[in-house]
C-alpha cells in the first residue's frame, strides 16, 4: 500500500502542508510580539482585562456559527464522493451567509448576558465593546477552517497567520499611540479581521464555480453543530483557567498568569506546522477505514509534538525569566510555580494531538464530555484552592487534572478506535526527556554549571540522540 500513487499523493499533499504551516509559524510569532508591545503600552490590570475579555469572545466566535465550517469540510467531501467528481464549493457562499447570520444573533445574545457576568458598569461597558468582536473573529474562524477542505494551508497561512496577526500588531501599535485604552485594541483585532476576512472571500469566489440554493440543511446542520460544540468546549477548556482566575484573582495577577502561559504556548505553535493539516488528512485516512495508517499517522504526530515540546520545555526551564521580563518587571513569575505551569501545559499540548482523532473520527461527542468534565473539576477545584494558595492552588489544581484528562483520553482512544498512543519510540523519548531534563537541572543547581551550556547540553545531547536512532532506523 505504502507504493501506492494514492499514498504518495497524500504524503505530497502532507509535507506540503506542514511546509506551509511552518512557514506560517514565523508569522504566528507576531503574537508573542504584539502582547510583548500591548503589555508595555498598557496598565497591568488593563492588560488583565484585555486577556479576559478577549479569551471569553474567542470562547464565543468558536460556537457563533454552530460548527458551520466543520460541517461545511464534511458536506464537501461528502458531495464530492457522491458524484465521484472534485470538491464543489458551489454552496459555500449560501453556507457564509447562513454563518453570518448566526454570529449577528451570538452577539447580541452576548450584549444582553453580559450584565450577568460584570457587576461593575465601567468593567461592562468596556466588555460589551469587546462584543463587536464577534462577527469579525467568528467569520474569519469560518473561512480559515473551511480553507483546510482544500488540504491547501497557503490560504490559511497566508490570510490569517500573516495577514490577520501582522494586522493586529500594526493597528494595534497605531491606535495605543493615539489612545492607549481596551478601545484602541478592538479596533485592531476589527480592521485585522476584516481585511482578513475580504481575501478569504475573493479567493472562495475564484473557486466556486456557480451558486446554488439546493442545500441539505438538515445533514449540514447535523455534521456542523456537533463539531462546533467541540470546538468551543475544547478552546473554553484550554482558556478556563483564565476565566476562573478572572473571578477569584485581580486582573493585574490574570495578567502575570496569562504571560506565563502564552511564552510556554510558543511551543505548541510549532505543532501548528502539523495540526492544521492532520485534521482533514486523517478524516480521509478513516473515511478509507485504514486502521493500520491511522495508527502510524498518529504515531508520526506524536513524535515531531514530543521533540517540539521537549527542546522546547528545556529551553524554558532555563530561560523563562529572560522571556517574562521582555513584558515588564511587574510580569516576572516565581521560578517554581513557572516549572508547574510548563509540566501541566506540556501534558496538555501532547494530549492535543490525539484530540484531533476522535474531533474527526466521528466521536465529537467523547471529546466534548471529556472536555466539559474537566471544566466542571477544574472549577470546583479552583473554588477550594485558588482562594486559600492563590497562583499555587491553581498550578497544582490542573497539573493533576491535565493528567487525569490524557488518562481519559488514552482510554477513550484505545476503546474507539483501537488506537495506542505510546508507541517504544515515544515511551524510550518520555524516559530520554525525564533523565535529561533532570540531569540538566541538577547539573546547573549542583555543579554550578552556567545555564546556558546546561541548556545547550541538553538539546544537543537529544538532538544527538534523535538523530541517532533515525539513522539507524533508515540502514
Amino acid at each position: 500500500m505504502s507504493n501506492t500513487p494514492h499514498h504518495k499523493n497524500e504524503s505530497a499533499i502532507f509535507l506540503k502542508g506542514v511546509g506551509w504551516n511552518s512557514f506560517g509559524l514565523l508569522f504566528r510569532f507576531f503574537r508573542f510580539a504584539y502582547m510583548v508591545l500591548f503589555a508595555r503600552m498598557l496598565k497591568a490590570e488593563t492588560f488583565g482585562q484585555y486577556v479576559l475579555f478577549f479569551s471569553i469572545i474567542e470562547a464565543i466566535s468558536k460556537i457563533a456559527t454552530m460548527g458551520l465550517e466543520y460541517g461545511t469540510i464534511k458536506y464537501v467531501h461528502a458531495e464530492s464522493a457522491r458524484d465521484s467528481k472534485e470538491d464543489n464549493y458551489d454552496a459555500l457562499p449560501l453556507i457564509a451567509v447562513l454563518a453570518f447570520l448566526l454570529t449577528l444573533l451570538s452577539t447580541a445574545l452576548t450584549l444582553w448576558v453580559s450584565q450577568l457576568l460584570f457587576d461593575q458598569s465601567e468593567v461592562l461597558d468596556e466588555f460589551r465593546q469587546f462584543c463587536y468582536l464577534i462577527p469579525p473573529l467568528s467569520m474569519l474562524n469560518f473561512f480559515s477552517i473551511v480553507s483546510r477542505a482544500t488540504l491547501d494551508m497557503r490560504y490559511e497561512n497566508i490570510f490569517r497567520n500573516c495577514i490577520e496577526t501582522g494586522g493586529i500588531l500594526a493597528f494595534g501599535y497605531f491606535f495605543l499611540l493615539f489612545e492607549p485604552n481596551l478601545l484602541a485594541l478592538v479596533k485592531a483585532h476589527i480592521l485585522a479581521s476584516f481585511v482578513a476576512t475580504i481575501l478569504y472571500i475573493s479567493t472562495f469566489f475564484k473557486l466556486t464555480k456557480g451558486f446554488t440554493l439546493n442545500l441539505r440543511y438538515r445533514e449540514l446542520f447535523h455534521q456542523s453543530y456537533g463539531m462546533g460544540l467541540v470546538a468551543f468546549a475544547n478552546y473554553t477548556r484550554t482558556k478556563a483557567d483564565y476565566f476562573l482566575l478572572g473571578k477569584f484573582l485581580s486582573f493585574s495577577q490574570l495578567a502575570v498568569y496569562s504571560m506565563a502561559v502564552l511564552v510556554i504556548s510558543l511551543i505548541g505553535k510549532i505543532n501548528s506546522a502539523v495540526a492544521p493539516i492532520a485534521g482533514p488528512l486523517l478524516h480521509k485516512i478513516f473515511m478509507e477505514n485504514d486502521h493500520e495508517k491511522l495508527q502510524k499517522n498518529l504515531h508520526q504526530m506524536l513524535n515531531f509534538s514530543l521533540d517540539a515540546i521537549f527542546i522546547g520545555g528545556i529551553v524554558l526551564f532555563f530561560f523563562n525569566q529572560d522571556i517574562l521580563i521582555l513584558y515588564g518587571k511587574s510580569f516576572v513569575l516565581n521560578q517554581h510555580i513557572f516549572v508547574g505551569l510548563l509540566v501541566a501545559q506540556m501534558v496538555l499540548i501532547f494530549f492535543g494531538v490525539p484530540e484531533q482523532y476522535l474531533l474527526f473520527t466521528k466521536h465529537q461527542n467523547v471529546l466534548f464530555s471529556l472536555s466539559a468534565a474537566l471544566i466542571v473539576v477544574m472549577a470546583a477545584a479552583f473554588s477550594v484552592l485558588v482562594p486559600m494558595y492563590e497562583l499555587k492552588g491553581a498550578i497544582a489544581s490542573i497539573l493533576v487534572i491535565y493528567l487525569l484528562y490524557g488518562s481519559l483520553l488514552m482510554i477513550e482512544l484505545k476503546k474507539r478506535l483501537n488506537l495506542d498512543i505510546f508507541s517504544k519510540k515515544i515511551r524510550n523519548k518520555l524516559m530520554l526527556f525525564s533523565l535529561v531534563f533532570i540531569a540538566t537541572a541538577l547539573s546547573k543547581e549542583w555543579l554550578g554549571i552556567h545555564r546556558i551550556v546546561a541548556c545547550a547540553s541538553g538539546v544537543l545531547f537529544y538532538a544527538w540522540w534523535i538523530s541517532k536512532t533515525s539513522i539507524k532506523k533508515r540502514l
